[in-house]
């Protein structure tokens, strides 16, 4: 049966890959075994079609880009519409686009004298990727990611907080624990709440929970937050050089699904459906430059759990690749 799916599918392999035919099935185990997979028998038989028609996808976007490469990795038996449904909060957009309308901006002054580099992971900044799993809970990691960073500028201190505090406890703020959340009804609730406690005291179960948050062992607080203007890649930089900022994407596209390295500049949307974490910005050789963005799916994902997202803020319209330029948001700590 799979040597049918092979011949089925040779053509459409062939057009974009050099990946030879007898050399799939050992790809393929080799990939199961890594990402521990295992199927019953028809359900290998679908899985592996689709392995090897995103094997054509990703080498047909690797012969295109120029700034980006593409590669296999934990989500490649699953279509489109199936990462989306499990990865992607599909009612993010709709609340950030109220929210912009409610809400309004807090003007960032721009700096034109900003190092053409900078990145708050060599700085010690940054805890290490997390894996969200098939729970909608990047809004909590995004925010922490912010929070966290916020706390190292002011107190010199590194400490991993609790996004399961946030995904438990934070609904009566309007989060929906895995089915999504914002990051500004997180900090809303952290400021409320007057502080948020540590990873170790509160892990991550990637579900929902009773809400077990102890005021005794906060670790850090909050003391406001501020939505950076829009549309503005030098005003975003410049938020950026002062703390990590947490910002709406679009992350439904094949080429986020499958990203691997070097900057992203095409095939992506503005259906506002993730949440990242920007903790630094670089220039690429063409000048347009790019936001070094934190996610939440692991370190096999992408450049060990990072993506170049491009900074040139006409793409889409001035809304920026996947949206990144919407609503970026930053907060200050005490």
């Amino acid at each position: 049966m799979i040597k049918l799916v092979l011949i089925a599918l040779y053509a459409l392999v062939t057009t974009a890959t050099t990946t030879k035919l007898d050399s799939l099935p050992a790809l393929w185990s080799t990939w199961k075994t890594k990402y521990r997979k295992s199927y019953s028998a028809s359900e290998e038989l679908e899985r592996f079609g689709i392995f090897v028609e995103n094997l054509a996808k990703i080498a047909k976007m690797n012969s295109k880009s120029t700034t980006a490469k593409f590669a296999i990795n934990q989500f490649a038996d699953l279509t489109s519409t199936e990462f989306s449904q499990l990865y992607a909060n599909n009612n993010f957009n709709k609340k950030h686009s109220e929210r912009f309308e409610l809400t309004e901006i807090t003007e960032t002054k721009t700096n034109n004298d900003l190092p053409s580099h900078f990145d708050w992971r060599s700085k010690g900044a940054v805890t290490p990727v997390q894996d969200q799993g098939e729970c909608g809970s990047s809004w909590a990691f995004a925010a922490n990611t912010v929070i966290e960073g916020a706390y190292f500028i002011k107190h010199g201190q590194l400490i991993s907080l609790s996004e399961q505090q946030l995904i438990d406890c934070s609904k009566s703020y309007g989060n929906l624990g895995c089915n999504g959340g914002l990051m500004i009804n997180a900090y809303r609730y952290v400021i409320a709440k007057g502080g948020i406690v540590g990873e170790d005291d509160y892990p991550y179960t990637a579900e929902e929970g009773i809400c077990q948050y102890d005021p005794s062992k906060i670790k850090a607080a909050i003391e406001s937050y501020k939505l950076v203007t829009s549309r503005n890649s030098q005003a975003l930089k410049a938020a950026i050089y002062e703390g990590p900022v947490s910002v709406a994407i679009d992350s439904s596209s094949l080429a986020f699904q499958f990203y691997y390295s070097g900057v992203l500049d095409v095939d992506c949307g503005i259906d506002l459906n993730h949440a990242v974490a920007l903790v630094g910005y670089g220039d690429d050789v063409e000048g347009s430059g790019y936001f070094i963005t934190k996610n939440s799916w692991g370190v096999d994902w992408g450049d060990r759990g990072y993506i170049k997202l491009s900074a040139d803020q006409s793409i889409n319209n001035g809304l920026g690749i996947c949206g990144v330029l919407v609503i970026p948001e930053t907060v200050k700590v005490f």
